[in-house]
This record gives structure tokens, C-alpha cells and sequence, in this order.
């Protein structure tokens, strides 16, 4: 009978966490002062207002155009084909 040797490892991986790791998500104050000025007070408004910039430099409506309308019609027509189906 032949006895094996405990399988021993010498090297011992040693992690360590620096303290001064930059933190990957910004603070709520800093990132508001980065993208909105001070008088942006609530939610709404900022969305708002944002969404408004949008539309406006994309030189779009606000309502939805006749590719979006489209898209519903085949939406519905698809959600309501197998029901009809069924009936018949």
C-alpha cells in the first residue's frame, strides 16, 4: 500500500482593498450639481423639461407619428387575430 503526501499549497493569494478606490457611482449631490442647476427641484420638472429638449432637437412631434400608429395597429391586430380565430 503506498501512502500519499497531504497535498499542500505554498502560495497564499492575499487581497487587499485600497482605501482611496474611487467610488464607481457618484453621490446624488454631486451628480445633480454636474447635470442640472440648483433650481431643478423636483423630478417632474427636470423629466419635463428634458424630454421637451429632446423632441426639439430631434424635430419631433410630441404625439406619436404614422410609423408609431402603425406599429399599434399591427400590435392590436396581432393580440386580437387569435381570439377571433378561436370564435370562428
Amino acid at each position: 500500500m503506498t501512502a500519499e503526501a497531504p497535498v499542500t499549497f505554498e502560495s497564499e493569494a492575499i487581497i487587499t482593498q485600497e482605501s482611496e478606490t474611487p467610488d464607481l457611482v457618484p453621490s446624488e449631490s454631486s451628480a445633480a450639481s454636474i447635470t442640472e442647476p440648483v433650481g431643478a427641484s423636483s423630478f417632474p420638472k427636470v423629466l419635463r423639461r428634458r424630454l421637451d429638449r429632446f423632441f426639439a432637437n430631434q424635430n419631433i412631434s410630441h404625439k406619436a407619428d404614422r410609423a408609431m400608429w402603425v406599429k399599434i395597429a399591427v400590435g392590436l391586430a396581432v393580440l386580437v387575430a387569435p381570439g377571433l380565430l378561436c370564435m370562428l
